[in-house]
């Protein structure tokens, strides 16, 4: 990756939007969230405001997030997203590589159709929007981190921690809002 590649990188953090499952009404004044909330796929079995966090509700939410991705590259005419980054390293590649078709991987079932779109993971690789939800579940599972791009029509999809998905378009704010809400997600920033 050159400089202005690098730069470009960065840049994305001071205009994005994030994509939550969060309840904006949580949120205090300093942009904290007040509420005990799980945030990744390894909280399924812990008890979270008195409610047992089950498979099947991460399994849903993990979806409203690949509807969103495909709602946006539906909406900005983008037929394909590209790594433009892939912050994985050889030791965590190999550890993701392991982990997915680990027996004593709980989520095997969940984790081993991702395996091949694993491997065959790679930057600058184009992925067509038929092709784009393991891609989505591979980030939300922390298992990569790529940022998504397509230059052409101004979309970018970056994935954070605790289940943070952020959005740069040309998109107005309400109308991005007014997407990604049907969908039972939340846009803040």
């Amino acid at each position: 990756m050159n400089k202005m590649e690098r730069e470009r990188e960065q840049d994305w953090r001071f205009t994005a939007h994030a994509i939550v499952k969060y309840k904006p009404e949580y949120y205090n004044e300093e942009g904290h969230y007040t509420r005990e909330e799980w945030g990744a796929m390894g909280d399924v079995g812990k008890v979270y405001n008195g409610n047992l966090f089950t498979l099947e509700e991460y399994l849903d939410t993990e979806q409203r997030y690949v509807d969103a991705v495909l709602e946006l590259m539906r909406t900005t005419n983008s037929q394909y997203l590209t790594v433009f980054f892939m912050g994985d390293t050889p030791r965590s590649r190999k550890w993701a590589l392991k982990k997915m078709i680990d027996k004593k991987n709980r989520f095997l079932v969940c984790d081993k159709p991702l395996y091949e779109t694993y491997v065959n993971l790679q930057q600058g690789k184009r992925i067509h929007i038929n092709k784009i939800d393991p891609i989505v579940r591979l980030n939300l599972r922390e298992y990569t981190y790529t940022a998504l791009v397509n230059w052409e029509n101004h979309l970018e999809i970056h994935f954070g921690y605790d289940y943070y998905m952020y959005c740069n378009s040309r998109l107005s704010i309400n109308i991005l809002r007014q997407k990604i809400n049907k969908i039972g997600l939340n846009v803040i920033g």
